[in-house]
C-alpha cells in the first residue's frame, strides 16, 4: 500500500521542517566507506550511490557524496538506537532510498507542489503486503542547516518505517521520535515557540497528543515540541525498543491496556498526572535522548 498522512496541510507519510547533527566523524571508515560511493552525471543530475542511498542533485554545489555518506551515518546511529537489536546486523535497503536534493525552494514545490509550503524535508514511502517498495526523502539546500535538521528528522521516519511497515505509528510518536533527532538548537528553537503558544493557550495534555488529530494544524510547534517531551518522558521510562514495543500494543489493545502492561501506568488519567509533573520540571530545557546524544557530538 502507499502509505500516506497529512501534515501541514501537505499528503505524504511525513512532512516536517526539521533535523539533526553533524557525526560523519564518529564512525569509522569500515561503516561508511567513501570509496563505496559512485558518483555518475546523467543530463542536469549528479548522483552518488552507496549501498542504502542514491542521493540527486542538479546543483554542482551540493556535494553528493558527502550527503550520501552523511546519509550513510545517519542511517546506522539510528538503527542503533531505536532498533538495537538489528544494529550490528543491518541489511541493505532494497530498494535504496532516493534522496533528491533541491536548490531552491521553487525546485522544491515544482517537485511536491506548492502544497508543500515552507516545510524543510518530504518522506515518502510506499508499502505492499509489509514490504517497502519506496523510500524518497525530499530537501531544500537553501533551507539553513538542512543536512543537521532536516536530513536526520526525514531519515528517522524512513529507519521507523521497516519497524512499523504498513501500519504508520499514531503521528504525535512518529514526529516526536523524529524532533529527537534534531540538533539541540532546533528543538530550542520549538521548544520557546511551544512556550509562547502555552502562553496564549493552555498546556497540551498527554490525552490531546494521543487523541487530538487536529493538533499538529492548530498548534504545530507545541505539538512537536510536547510530541518529543512525551516520547523521551516514555523511553526514559525503559528504553527505546520498550517504546516500540508500546506503540505496538497501543494500536491492537489501546493505550489504558498498553500503559498498564509496559510501564505499569494506570491508563491515560495516570499518564497525564505524571507528565504534567515532568513537563513543568522541564519549562526552559528541550527533551533530549541519551542513545541519540552521539549524533549532537559535533554540534
Amino acid at each position: 500500500m502507499h502509505s500516506q498522512r497529512p501534515a501541514n496541510g501537505f499528503l505524504v507519510l511525513s512532512v516536517v521542517l526539521c533535523g539533526v547533527v553533524t557525526v560523519a566523524n564518529s564512525l569509522s571508515a569500515e561503516e561508511t566507506p567513501a570509496s563505496a560511493i559512485r558518483i555518475a552525471r546523467q543530463g542536469s543530475w549528479w548522483t552518488a550511490t552507496s549501498s542504502n542511498f542514491k542521493v540527486r542533485s542538479t546543483s554542482s554545489s551540493i556535494d553528493v557524496a558527502e550527503i550520501c555518506e552523511l546519509c550513510e551515518t545517519y542511517r546506522t546511529h539510528l538503527i542503533r538506537c531505536w532498533r538495537p537489536k538489528d544494529g550490528q546486523h543491518q541489511r541493505h535497503w532494497t530498494p535504496q532510498c532516493e534522496v533528491v536534493v533541491h536548490a531552491t525552494i521553487t525546485e522544491y514545490h515544482r517537485q511536491l507542489s506548492r502544497a508543500a509550503g515552507n516545510s524543510v524535508g518530504c518522506t515518502t514511502v510506499q508499502v505492499k503486503q509489509g514490504q517497502v517498495q519506496v523510500r524518497r526523502i525530499d530537501l531544500r539546500a537553501d533551507a539553513s542547516d538542512w543536512t543537521i535538521d532536516a536530513l536526520p528528522h526525514e531519515m528517522t521516519h524512513v529507519v521507523l518505517t521497516d519497524q512499523f511497515g504498513d501500519q504508520l505509528p499514531p503521528l504525535w510518536a512518529d514526529e516526536g521520535m523524529s524532533v529527537l533527532a534534531e540538533s539541540t538548537a532546533k528543538r530550542q528553537i520549538r521548544l520557546e515557540a511551544s512556550r509562547t503558544d502555552e502562553a496564549r493557550r493552555s498546556t497540551i495534555s498527554a490525552a490531546s497528543l494521543l487523541f487530538d488529530d487536529t493538533l499538529p494544524r492548530t498548534r504545530r510547534d507545541a505539538f512537536y515540541s510536547c510530541s518529543s517531551e512525551l516520547v523521551a518522558f516514555l523511553i526514559e521510562q525503559k528504553d527505546a525498543p520498550s517504546f516500540l514495543r508500546f506503540l505496538s500494543d497501543a494500536r491492537k489493545r489501546g493505550y489504558d491496556t498498553a500503559l498498564k502492561s509496559e510501564y505499569n501506568i494506570n491508563g491515560v488519567s495516570h499518564l497525564q498526572s505524571l507528565w504534567r509533573n515532568h513537563h513543568a520540571q522541564h519549562r526552559s530545557q528541550p527533551a533530549a535522548l541519551e542513545s541519540l546524544r552521539l549524533l549532537g557530538a559535533a554540534q
